[in-house]
Parts: C-alpha cells; sequence; structure tokens
C-alpha cells in the first residue's frame, strides 16, 4: 500500500489496515504526533564510545593516527612541524547513551468514560507511542488501568486488537494505586497516562484524555505537568469507526476455511435463508441434497455441524425454504406437486398453467415462504410465481375430518415476497399507483404496512427490518427500475414503528452492479443501504444516502448473495466453491466453509 508522504514514519503500522482506513487514521497521526513533545528518556551511566566517528585535527595523543607515529619515527623534525601547526590528525570515537534499559510504558482506562469515539484516539496514540519508543530505541509496553501489573508488547496488529478489545466496568483508586510499584520500576522512561484523569497516577510523566463533545468532534488534552496542548479533531465517516473501533482492520476474505461439507456446493441455485437469519441452506450441485449451516453469532463461534437433507431423485425441486432449522421443499412432477419434508402437508394436484406459472429445470428457485403453526395446524406455504402471482397453501386439520390443504391466491402483481421473524412472511405489491408492503401469518390475514405512491411498477424489491410481536419496527423498503445488470435507480423509505415515513430518498447505482438486499448504514440515524455485487463481482458495496462502503472483498468471484430480513447476516457464495458467512450486515466476517471439492 502507497502512503502519501506526509504518513511514511507510519507505514510499518498502518500497513495493518485498509488503504481507506489507514487514510482516515492517518490523519489523526499526523494532528496528534506534533502535540506529544520531544522524547523525555533518560540514560543510565556515562557516555560510552562505539567505534570511530571522523577524523579530527585535535585529540588526545592515544588516538593520533598510526600514520602520524610513522612520520615521528621516519622525519621527527617533520613531526614536530606538523604539531606545532595542528596538522596531526586524531581519531574521534562515537559517543552513545546506552538506553537498552529504557521503557516506554503506557496506561490506557478502558472504562466506561472511555468507550466509543475516544478509543480511536487510544488507536492513534498506540501507533505514535509504538514509533516514538522505536526512534529512541526503548521499549514500548502497555498495560490496562483495570490489569495491574499485566504488560503487553507492540509487535503486531494483535497486540493492537488486545489493546482495542479490553473493557472494564470501572477503574477504581485502588487498580491506580497498585500500578505504583510497576510505574516507579521505570524510572529512566516515559510514563503515559492514556483517558483517565492526569492526577489518577502522580508516577505519570505525560497524560492524553480524549472526549467526545457535543460538536460530534474528538477533543483531546496531551501534555505534562507543565505544559498541556490540546486539539479538536473530526471523527471519520461513520462506517471508518466503526471498523476501527471493532477491529475489523481489513475486509480481505483470510485464508483458509472454518469447516468443510460433504460435496460440492451448487453455483446455480439461489441460497435459502432461515426466516430467524441464523441458518443458511445450500444446494449441492449434481445432487438431490441441500446443506443447511447455522451462522455463528461471532467469529470466535464455531459453526454448528452441517445438516444435509435429501429428496427423491428424479423430482424436479422449484422452490425452498426454512422454518427455523428444517429445511423444506416444493417438488413438482406432471401430475401432482408434493411438498416434501413439510409435516401435514401431501400432495396436491398440479395447477394449470394458467392459474401458476413455472418452468421446471431452470437453475433459480421460486420465492418461498414456510409458515409453520402450532402442531402444523394452519401451516402455510406461500410462493411467488413467474407471472407476480402470491399463491398460499394452508393446512386445515378438523376434529371430524382429515387433514386437507387448501389453495387460494393471496394476490397479484406481486414484486417480492421473503420470510419476517416470528412466523410472518412479508410481501410488497403494486397496485393503483401505489407501492404497498404487507404481512401475512398463519391466521391468513393481510396487513398492510406502508404504502408510497408509484406511477410505474418497479421491477425488484428489497425489505428490511426488525419483527417483533408487537410489530414492525424499523422497517426499509428498496424498489428498483431498470434492469438489474445494466443501470438501476432504485427508491428507498424508512418508516418507524407507527407507520410514519422517516426518510425517503433515491440513489443511481453503477453501471453493471446488482442488488442483493438491504443492510443498515453505522450512522446513528440507521439509515437502510442497498448491498450489491460490484461490477467486476469481486466485492459487496452498500450505496445510501451517505454514500458508498466496500463491505467485503475477495479474490474470487461472487456466484451468488443473500441477505437475512433484519440486515444483519450476509451469506456469500464463492465461485471458488466457498461460502463466506458475514455478521453487521457483511462487515464483519464470521465463519468461511467449504465443500471438499475445493479443499
Amino acid at each position: 500500500m502507497k502512503l502519501p508522504e506526509a504518513l511514511a514514519p507510519w507505514q510499518a503500522w498502518l500497513a495493518w489496515f485498509d488503504a481507506d482506513l489507514a487514510s482516515a487514521l492517518g490523519e489523526f497521526l499526523r494532528r496528534l504526533d506534533p502535540l506529544l513533545g520531544p522524547p523525555a528518556f533518560l540514560a543510565r551511566g556515562q557516555l560510552d564510545p562505539d567505534g570511530v566517528e571522523d577524523l579530527r585535527r585535535r585529540g588526545r595523543y592515544e588516538r593520533l593516527l598510526l600514520s602520524e607515529w610513522a612520520v615521528a619515527d621516519a622525519a621527527p623534525d617533520e613531526f614536530l612541524r606538523r604539531a606545532a601547526s595542528g596538522e596531526h590528525l586524531f581519531l574521534a570515537p562515537r559517543l552513545v547513551s546506552r538506553q537498552a534499559d529504557a521503557t516506554l510504558l503506557a496506561l490506557f482506562d478502558t472504562g466506561p468514560a472511555q468507550w466509543g469515539a475516544p478509543r480511536l484516539a487510544h488507536i492513534a496514540l498506540w501507533i505514535l507511542l509504538a514509533r516514538r519508543a522505536q526512534i529512541a530505541r526503548a521499549r514500548f509496553v502497555w498495560g490496562a488501568l483495570n490489569a495491574p501489573g499485566e504488560l503487553h508488547g507492540t509487535d503486531s496488529a494483535q497486540d493492537l486488537l488486545r489493546m482495542l478489545r479490553a473493557r472494564s466496568s470501572d477503574v477504581d483508586a485502588g487498580q491506580v494505586a497498585a500500578w505504583q510499584p510497576h510505574l516507579a520500576a521505570q524510572a529512566h522512561g516515559e510514563r503515559w497516562m492514556i483517558g483517565a484523569e492526569p492526577n489518577a497516577a502522580s508516577a505519570c510523566t505525560h497524560f492524553a484524555r480524549a472526549a467526545l463533545g457535543f460538536d460530534d468532534a474528538l477533543h483531546l488534552r496531551i501534555g505534562t505537568r507543565h505544559r498541556t496542548h490540546t486539539a479538536r479533531l473530526a471523527l471519520p465517516p461513520g462506517h471508518y469507526a466503526t471498523r476501527l473501533l471493532r477491529g475489523r482492520f481489513t475486509g480481505l476474505v483470510e485464508s483458509g476455511t472454518h469447516q468443510r461439507v460433504r460435496g460440492r456446493l451448487s453455483l446455480r441455485r439461489a441460497l435459502v435463508m432461515s426466516d430467524s437469519g441464523e441458518h443458511v441452506a445450500v444446494p449441492l450441485s449434481g445432487e438431490s441434497r441441500v446443506v443447511s449451516l447455522r451462522i455463528p453469532p461471532e467469529r470466535t463461534s464455531r459453526v454448528a455441524s452441517a445438516r444435509y437433507w435429501q429428496w427423491p431423485e428424479g423430482v424436479d425441486m422449484i422452490a425452498g425454504a426454512m422454518s427455523g432449522k428444517a429445511f423444506g421443499g416444493v417438488l413438482l412432477t406432471s401430475l401432482v406437486l408434493k411438498f416434501w419434508n413439510m409435516p401435514g402437508f401431501g400432495a396436491v394436484p398440479r395447477p394449470s398453467p394458467q392459474e401458476f406459472a413455472v418452468a421446471p429445470g431452470q437453475g433459480g428457485w421460486l420465492p418461498c415462504v414456510w409458515l409453520r403453526g402450532a402442531d402444523n395446524v394452519g401451516s402455510r406455504v406461500l410462493l411467488l410465481d413467474g407471472a407476480g402471482r402470491l399463491i398460499a397453501w394452508t393446512l386445515r386439520v378438523g376434529k371430524t375430518h382429515p387433514a386437507s390443504t387448501e389453495c387460494n391466491t393471496v394476490e397479484t402483481d406481486v414484486i417480492a415476497l421473503g420470510a419476517a421473524q416470528r412466523g410472518s412472511a412479508w410481501f410488497v405489491s403494486h397496485a393503483a399507483g401505489k407501492l404497498a408492503l404487507k404481512h401475512t401469518d398463519t391466521s391468513r390475514r393481510v396487513t398492510a404496512f406502508a404504502e408510497v405512491p408509484s406511477d410505474t411498477r418497479p421491477q425488484q424489491a428489497w425489505v428490511c427490518g426488525n419483527f417483533k410481536r408487537s410489530g414492525w419496527h424499523d422497517v426499509a423498503i428498496a424498489a428498483g427500475w431498470g434492469d438489474s445488470y445494466a443501470q438501476l435507480t432504485c427508491r428507498v423509505y424508512q418508516f418507524h414503528v407507527q407507520r410514519t415515513l422517516a426518510y425517503a430518498g433515491e440513489i443511481a447505482l453503477p453501471h453493471g452492479t446488482r442488488g442483493v438486499g438491504l443492510i443498515r448504514d453505522t450512522s446513528a440515524d440507521r439509515r437502510p443501504m442497498l448491498l450489491c455485487v460490484r461490477k467486476d463481482r469481486r466485492a459487496l458495496v452498500a450505496i445510501g444516502a451517505n454514500g458508498g462502503e466496500t463491505i467485503f472483498e475477495s479474490d474470487s468471484d461472487i456466484a451468488a448473495a443473500t441477505v437475512s430480513g433484519d440486515g444483519e447476516r450476509v451469506a456469500v457464495l464463492l465461485l471458488s466453491g466457498e461460502l463466506a458467512l458475514l455478521g453487521d450486515g457483511g462487515r464483519t466476517r464470521l465463519a468461511t466453509v467449504g465443500s471438499e471439492a475445493s479443499a
């Protein structure tokens, strides 16, 4: 990574970050470096000679050059003349200060007062002090105020991450007092207090404290007991600040996989996300099987064991859906529709082409949602056919008659269908000059959540929101007009729980990008962003009202991607045969799953 000349002194540390993060962090480094002042390291003992520095006309005769002594033997008068006129040459030793035992110690306040934006200053100061110690040939160690006596090195990005992830509920006077003996042992170096008040540890030689002001800027005080400097720093863009604070210094996919599955992941069929967003199902290439995987909640969690689901060979599956951990599908034969692995549902006569538009044998699957009722009573399967008809099959179980499956058309001119939490489904339809977001559940009721004017029917639509028992919260809709592989114009709407319109905007996607779902911005307003596959198919980018953001990058092309209903989890299938499971709207890589064929 080539950095601007002004940031070259910190190249070794900024190489740990992506170029955009290095640039944002570099502004902090450039502004804060002059405020640190000159080093105050003390050396033990006297200056010691360390080799020869140069030749001089003056000096002690025990350092006179051997060639001069040769002149004294061969021509004593010439030797005396040169001595009188100051022409003799002497060796001048290089004097150095022995600082091998000098140490720069930094204590970081990891309590609540320094959480959030002040931690950005901690990252910058950590790097500045590391370079400061390097220049002075001193050793840089750091510790957390809440862990007296525990000192850590600064050899790699993992050491910086350890500091960043250190947390404490509070720092009391006892913990500070426990640090005093350790500070006193570093009497021949600098001792920095980062975050806490300057009087928290009287043995410290320097202090730095950061606080977020009412102007949404970072205010810093840096100095010693005798001189103090202040600075006001503008915060970097929200998505950069979030990545720094969460330790996501680079967005590249790490090498290696966390888990492998039997078989080869299919690159032709769509990924299926569960209604809760906690599981994803991937079809296997050349087989009548899918594999379902649990998406780990954190980076450190393991992916649960893969579970395999196999339907009868030789039968076309036209749709797949997940309800909780279970996977089921709709199979199509020449005479019937079969609801495979969906308890209670049997086979029903195949609808006529006028009632149900489907082309068997195609690579993709139709959008499908499987709603399960208590004891399977009232369970429903909703399917969006190729003509925009939303068709539902409902399981009816009576006390005096056997179970039966009823079929009805819920609505026509439907653009998109998806699963929501709490056993409900949402769909977007267009009619009478309005774009409507509606939802339904096992009660068969259809409720309109929001409507916005739209003269023309969009080609695509995406929805994300938090779906709770009390209703939908913070729901966003995006509708796209135009070819998804060419120029796409999107209108984005955000609604509060009272169904009031909170935000409406329009974004034009770059040529060749393809939308896959909605995620949330990292700013305070949490505005929706459309997650897209970049034109070169090597990255996921999010585009919204506050600009664009590269979410995920890979060395392999992206074959398919899907987003959970709340916009938090993303599954990305790569052309290399690996499945990347992402969290935080795709910004955090949680796990990578490979297949045997890609091993």
